[in-house]
């Protein structure tokens, strides 16, 4: 299989690109609208690099696309990889407006093309487990789910090369636009449902940046499922800080690792996860590339990114007013966010 990574001067492309050769799949080639930035990836992979996606395509004829990007040029850059044809799965969050992802994802379902969007948090073996009992009916009603998701100093991020991801305009926000779509997209995805209103406060007392390096945000369901929810860049240096607890009328699990912990029952049972360590980028590499072959739906649909980032838009708008903001919630405009793996 060839596969290629496009706008490889993001952060994570050379972490997946490393996760493919770990999964035994050469990295074809590298386009990065930055020559420098494409040629430094390209010589870490010894692969060719090309100034855009349409060379790349041209030249090597990919199966797969790994795709990245700046969050405000995102959108763009995935209607030009629909135009291409080859099958791709992009970095979150695809965009800075859920409506502009909404539109590419209409325009992958006119083309019939294989796309999915990299919600990796799916993959790890606690979600996949509770997604397993959910989908058998085993779960029961979540009432409250819990996620704390602290990362490092954001200004690591101008000094890997990609200081837009602290720039406002460019990437929409700090970690509720990097993070916020992980943990609101879990929240459904356990629930079933969408969300229904959201609540959010936003600091930026550390680092005193243009984008908040913390933000804490209260969703609801219309069942009543209760998501506390928290992202922030406020771990010293590059560490890293999670926290999972998952209550529903037939179980209760609580856990710092998402590929592990034990599930209580409320019957008297335990079920334990283990305790495996997280690698995010080479478990969804691997389901990646098992689904892609297989010719299963991807990880999560754009559709379900255009669910998450909604949800992320109306967080904003919440820190912003102070405001509890209600979703959208239609029946036409839910059936045209459901995913083809989505929760609803």
């Amino acid at each position: 299989m060839k596969i290629a990574l496009i706008e490889a001067g993001h952060w994570h492309a050379p972490l997946y690109g490393q996760a493919l050769i770990q999964s035994g799949v050469t990295v074809c080639a590298v386009s990065d609208q930055d020559p420098a930035a494409s040629e430094r990836v390209a010589q870490k992979f010894g692969c060719p690099s090309y100034p855009s996606p349409e060379a790349l395509v041209e030249k090597e004829g990919p199966d797969l696309l790994f795709a990245f990007g700046v969050h405000d040029e995102m959108p763009g850059l995935a209607l030009r990889l629909v135009e291409i044809g080859v099958p791709f799965v992009m970095e979150k969050p695809m965009g800075l407006r859920w409506k502009d992802v909404l539109r590419v994802a209409e325009a992958v379902e006119a083309r019939g093309l294989y796309a999915g969007v990299d919600l990796v948090s799916r993959c790890y073996r606690l979600m996949e487990r509770l997604a397993a009992l959910r989908a058998a009916r085993e779960l029961g009603q979540v009432n409250v789910f819990y996620h704390r998701l602290l990362a490092g100093d954001p200004l690591r991020y101008a000094q890997w090369g990609v200081p837009w991801v602290i720039q406002k305009t460019r990437s929409g926000g700090g970690c509720l636009y990097n993070f916020g779509p992980h943990v609101l997209d879990l929240f459904m995805l356990l629930t079933g449902e969408p969300i229904e209103s959201v609540y959010c406060l936003t600091s930026t007392a550390v680092h005193r940046l243009e984008v908040e390096e913390y933000a804490a945000i209260t969703a609801r369901t219309p069942s009543g499922a209760i998501g506390n929810l928290e992202v922030g860049y406020l771990c010293p240096g590059g560490g890293y800080e999670r926290a999972y607890s998952v209550s529903t009328t037939r179980l209760l699990v609580s856990t710092s690792n998402p590929n592990g912990g034990v599930i209580q029952y409320r019957d008297g049972r335990t079920e334990s996860l283990g305790d495996e360590a997280v690698d995010w980028a080479l478990l969804y590499v691997r389901e990646t590339l098992r689904r892609f072959q297989n010719g299963e739906a991807p990880v999560a649909t754009i559709r379900d990114m255009a669910r998450a980032l909604q949800a992320v838009n109306a967080a904003e708008e919440s820190s912003a007013t102070g405001q509890v903001v209600r979703l959208a919630e239609s029946p036409q405009l839910q059936a045209k966010l459901r995913g083809a793996c989505g929760p609803f």
